[in-house]
């Protein structure tokens, strides 16, 4: 039996959930704990995420409806300026590039220019933080659990370097899902120091749908300034 057609409330349940995970998770205000969280803790704390100046290439690419399709975009964000995209290429399914992978980055924007990415901030006025133990690549785990059961926070754990406390990997599903057709959005995302700054590399991203099976994205990022600086490859 084929598959019903998607609706449109299905595609826009589809690309929130795609596009929440791609929002940068800034800026993130050092509170102390009421209650002395361990050192690790205390030093991602202390030295939240901050959104640097930067221009950088992006290649996303998804899969969803029994389509697929990838574009590249130029990125670039300052104070001043805010955030800006350019798409510089594409291919594959028209259906994937205009409704799910510009949209993203679309929905980025309007996060940022909004001020709303201070809801998904990892910082203590959106999460609880309690250690846990070490993974296999001698990284601090940090679970996260969400104060509110929003689409913009997750149900997790970040991974942090243990002398300084970055942040190297988050990874869990959104709190509460965007659409009653997404059953669960599984989100992992990858950092890197780069420049003297801590940036997001890669993210992937899984949405578990009623009816309609998965739907996949990946997102890259190759720096070309961070704070004014050349990043060379």
């Amino acid at each position: 039996m084929p598959r019903p057609a998607a609706s449109s409330r299905t595609r826009r349940g589809i690309v929130v959930a795609l596009a929440i995970a791609a929002a940068s998770l800034v800026p993130a205000s050092a509170q102390r704990h009421e209650d002395a969280p361990s050192p690790v803790v205390q030093r991602f704390l202390d030295h939240p995420s901050e959104l640097h100046p930067y221009e950088a290439t992006r290649h996303l690419e998804a899969e969803s409806l029994g389509h697929s399709g990838w574009l590249d975009a130029t990125t670039r964000y300052s104070a001043q300026g805010g955030f800006s995209y350019t798409v510089t290429a594409s291919g594959g399914s028209g259906f994937i590039n205009n409704h799910v992978l510009k949209p993203i980055l679309q929905r980025e924007k309007q996060m940022i220019e909004s001020g709303d990415s201070s809801q998904s901030a990892l910082d203590e006025h959106n999460y609880t933080f309690s250690a846990g133990a070490d993974d296999a690549d001698g990284l601090a785990t940090v679970l996260l659990q969400p104060k509110r059961r929003e689409e913009t926070l997750i149900d997790g754990a970040i991974h942090l370097h243990q002398e300084s406390g970055r942040i190297v990997r988050l990874e869990g599903k959104l709190a509460k899902s965007p659409s009653f057709w997404i059953k669960r959005a599984d989100i992992v995302r990858s950092y890197a120091m780069l420049g003297g700054a801590n940036v997001p590399v890669r993210l992937e991203t899984v949405a578990d749908m009623r009816i309609f099976g998965k739907a996949q994205m990946r997102m890259t990022y190759v720096y070309a300034s961070i704070n004014g600086v050349p990043i060379a490859e």
